[in-house]
């Protein structure tokens, strides 16, 4: 069954994906912000660390100077002057340094100043101790030394650098608590992500269980052996309730619609045998297994009734749709194993929640909607609620009429006269069915036909057709009017199992002689072997075969030469146009001179013209069919025009 609809399938879909989406976008957002904050504060920290460091030189350089000067100025060994020189130009590379990195650090500059001075002063201090000791003696600069000359400077320097460190010591600190605490933020996202991720795979990991529980129980209900009905394998009306309870749960949960149809399958008329309905039930069964696919659920709930539960639909004429199309097929499949037999169905539809909420009631309002549902309306079903019905198309009222007019004798004959060109002798009638809808009025063959050929409805029409023809040909014969008489069948009735013995047995119980009756068939048939043989039987009756519309299908000569046919009728597609149309008399010409070398007879169908007529007995075509010669007319009429004297043509018109 259908635990999941389409659309909510699709939205849990959507959903989980952007909320992964929005999951991972959060969490790398916070990750970006927190290695961000990161890098910076350790882009901070480094640079600190080069400002204290630089400040600490700066205090050895000046020390380094001392003490190279004292080395020189006790012992005049210009040696100690290298390491003076070098550690006053350490210095001032190391200023110029701390320069650039204060210079985005306002509230360090006056105190850079100050201790730029204060070095600054210090180094002309022992600049100034060695030029007197090289001038005027080492004893002079010693009793300068032994002053203390300069310590004030020295220590006002050393107070300075430890102030300075001491503000950079703190903000490295702060800086340090920040990145700690971004660092925590990370983690505390990082974690509450796999929370949620955790908690939505534990939740879509409970649904999945329940749904699997679900359908596990289901699957193992359907398949235990009470859960079957043992003649058409179909489920049974227990396993049919027990779904519907689960669906309708599931239908609550989704807010999604269900739809359950009853069908049941009549025979009017003379009671069935039970093995007749045995059979109805399994071929029934057999069409509806082939025409409902899953999820649906397909169960056979009485003799010859049914019910489908629909999990999944777009809209209440799909579910009117594919009722439809289920009578159909049940209508074909049926009419074909029963041609003799007027089979109706009667199909009720109720919907979830709008028909009823509870199993019960919605079964029982499926069942009153089959129940007041007639065969003969328009639509073979019934919704509860007729206000969800759609209104039918031109196509569905007439699909529904032609079982109610095949039932009430709504079809009538009409029969066109068939002449002979050369001499005007009428010698034969196609017969041609007419219906008049009761409410589209005269609705021609080309519409209605191929609507019954869909529907299977073909099969007893046909049926009436070919009796009521050869009924009409025997009372013409008894009045010693005897003509030949032609009926067209359709390669679907030729497929059917029974037509050979149907078409015997119609032609017993009429006594009419099969010499007398004509089939009139398409060439397209010509292509299907077994059609082909079916026909060879019908000649050994002497029941004569006619090719329909030849030229307008798929002629091929091979065929033609093997085909056990009687007669050619040219199409009347191609008279129309002859003889002003050198290509149509061409193909006329051509079509008439096959039909001589083979030894069949020629039929020219449509003929309006006497030109046209002219035309074709010049050609050497024996017989003409049209509107020149006579319009389709009842059989009395027809009887009364055999009746005349003579046998020259009359004209419609006349």
């Amino acid at each position: 069954m259908a635990v999941f609809s389409r659309r909510r399938l699709e939205l849990i879909t959507a959903i989980t994906f952007l909320s992964i989406v929005g999951l991972i976008s959060v969490f790398g957002w916070l990750a970006y912000r927190s290695l961000e904050a990161y890098l910076d504060a350790q882009k901070r920290t480094s640079i600190i660390s080069e400002q204290l460091r630089a400040l600490n030189l700066t205090m050895s350089t000046l020390q380094d100077a001392e003490t190279g000067q004292r080395g020189f100025l006790l012992t005049r060994d210009p040696a100690y002057l290298e390491p003076y020189a070098s550690a006053v130009s350490t210095a001032s590379a190391t200023f110029s340094w701390l320069q650039r990195s204060f210079a985005a650090e306002p509230g360090f500059a006056d105190e850079l100043a100050q201790l730029d001075a204060l070095a600054s002063a210090k180094f002309a201090e022992l600049d100034e101790t060695i030029a007197i000791a090289t001038e005027q003696g080492g004893a002079q600069a010693l009793r300068i030394v032994r002053s203390n000359r300069g310590k004030d400077t020295m220590d006002r320097f050393r107070q300075t650098v430890a102030a300075i460190q001491a503000d950079k010591r703190k903000e490295l600190a702060a800086i340090q608590a920040a990145s700690s605490e971004r660092v925590g933020d990370g983690k505390r996202a990082t974690i509450a992500f796999g929370v949620a991720i955790g908690i939505f795979l534990i939740g879509v990991y409970w649904y999945m269980i329940y749904d699997l529980n679900e359908r596990r129980r289901l699957h193992f209900a359907g398949r235990s052996p009470g859960s079957r009905d043992q003649l058409t394998g179909l489920h049974n009306a227990a396993y049919l309730t027990r779904v519907t309870r689960s669906a309708l749960k599931y239908a609550d949960r989704e807010k999604s619609p269900l739809a359950l149809v009853m069908i049941e399958i009549d025979v009017p008329g003379a009671p069935t045998a039970p093995r007749e309905r045995a059979a109805m039930a399994v071929t029934a069964a057999r069409e509806l297994a082939g025409a409902v696919t899953k999820p649906h659920t397909l169960a056979r709930i009485g003799e010859t009734r049914f019910a489908l539960l629909l999990h999944a639909f777009r809209d209440l004429e799909h579910v009117a749709d594919l009722a439809g199309r289920v009578a159909d097929r049940l209508m074909l499949a049926l009419s074909q194993s029963l041609p003799q037999r007027r089979v109706e169905l009667r199909i009720g539809i109720a919907i979830y929640p709008d028909d009823s909420r509870a199993v019960d009631d919605l079964m029982h309002q499926a069942e009153y909607a089959m129940r007041v549902s007639s065969p003969r309306r328009r639509a073979r079903y019934q919704f509860a609620n007729p206000a969800h019905a759609p209104t039918p198309s031109r196509e569905e009222v007439l699909a529904h009429g032609l079982s109610d007019a095949i039932a009430n004798g709504g079809f009538a004959l009409v029969y066109q006269p068939q002449v002979v060109l050369a001499t005007g002798e009428i010698i034969g009638a196609e017969a041609l069915v007419r219906w008049r809808h009761p409410e589209h009025g005269a609705v021609p063959p080309d519409e209605f036909i191929p609507i019954a050929e869909r529907t299977g409805l073909i099969l007893p029409l046909g049926h009436w057709v070919l009796a009521e023809a050869c009924r009409q040909a025997m009372r013409w014969q008894r009045e010693g009017r005897a003509v030949r008489l032609a009926v067209n069948v359709c390669a679907l009735q030729l497929s059917d199992p029974s037509f050979f013995s149907t078409l015997s047995s119609i032609l017993q119980e009429t006594g009419l002689d099969p010499a007398m009756l004509e089939i009139e068939l398409t060439e397209r048939v010509m292509m299907d072997r077994s059609i082909t043989d079916l026909l060879t039987r019908l000649r050994t009756l002497w029941v004569q075969v006619a090719i329909d519309d030849f030229g307008t299908g798929y002629s091929s000569l091979s065929y033609l030469s093997s085909f056990p046919a009687n007669v050619l009728k040219v199409d009347r597609s191609f008279i129309r146009n002859i003889p002003s149309s050198a290509r149509d008399s061409s193909l006329v010409r051509t079509i008439v001179n096959i039909g001589r070398e083979l030894g069949i007879t020629t039929v020219a169908e449509g003929i309006e013209t006497p030109a046209q007529a002219e035309f074709l007995s010049r050609q050497g075509c024996d017989v003409g069919q049209g509107y020149l010669f006579h319009k389709p007319m009842p059989g009395e009429v027809f009887l009364a025009l055999l009746a005349q004297p003579g046998t020259l043509v009359q004209h419609a018109g006349s």
